[in-house]
């Protein structure tokens, strides 16, 4: 008898309109269980084409925010859920980022925490 858990399935993907609905899911889940980290994310619910796009954006070093810094972003997907985020920074330029930030940031919704999304994003 083995105590090993099922293997865990779970793929990062770029942001994409395709997962609209999942993400808006993940986003309620934030809202109702974890506000704090649902602020990050709410602009997704005003438009989402624009909120995939600034994400895009983002990554290519395009329109970024003041103390910002290009950063790759991934959804977490487990079948067709979107379980969390997975956030690279290119470079860490910034006193925040190097201090406390650093290159690699990660989000699971809180529903799905403790089942090894979080180690799956690292």
């Amino acid at each position: 008898m083995s105590n090993a858990r099922p293997a865990l399935v779970v793929r990062a993907v770029p942001p994409s309109e395709e997962h609209e609905r999942a993400f808006l899911v993940m986003l309620s889940d934030f809202e109702a269980s974890d506000p704090s980290n649902a602020e990050f994310y709410a602009p997704a619910r005003a438009n989402f084409a624009v909120y995939v796009r600034s994400l895009t954006d983002e990554e290519r070093g395009l329109s970024l925010r003041d103390g910002w810094v290009p950063c790759t972003h991934r959804w977490l997907m487990a079948g067709k859920s979107v379980v969390g985020v997975a956030r690279m920074r290119h470079t860490i330029d910034t006193p925040f980022l190097s201090t406390s930030g650093g290159h690699i940031g990660y989000d699971v919704a809180p529903s799905h925490r403790r089942r090894g999304y979080g180690h799956a994003a690292l």
